[in-house]
């Protein structure tokens, strides 16, 4: 079995008093594809935004190697283009 590219352990965001993801858990592995769907509001960019390591959370995320989120390594993982408003 392959390591997992970068895995989500327990992820609880809290922002504001209130809870934006509750306890994520996902292991992303290599030559797969993983979609992350949900309604308006469910926390698919704030998952990954936490794994760019922009904002803070509880739990883990960890990539192969060892390195953590917001590291450069994590960073190559996920390029990341914000929405212009």
């Amino acid at each position: 079995m392959t390591p997992p590219l970068i895995e989500f352990v327990d992820v609880t965001i809290a922002r504001h008093r209130e809870q934006l993801l509750s306890r994520v858990s996902l292991s992303v592995t290599e030559r797969t594809i993983h979609v992350i769907v949900g309604p308006n509001g469910a926390g698919k960019t704030t998952l990954l935004t936490a794994a760019l390591g922009l904002i803070a959370f509880d739990g883990r995320i960890l990539r192969t190697g060892g390195a953590t989120a917001g590291s450069v390594t994590c960073r190559r993982l996920f390029p990341w283009m914000p929405a212009c408003r």
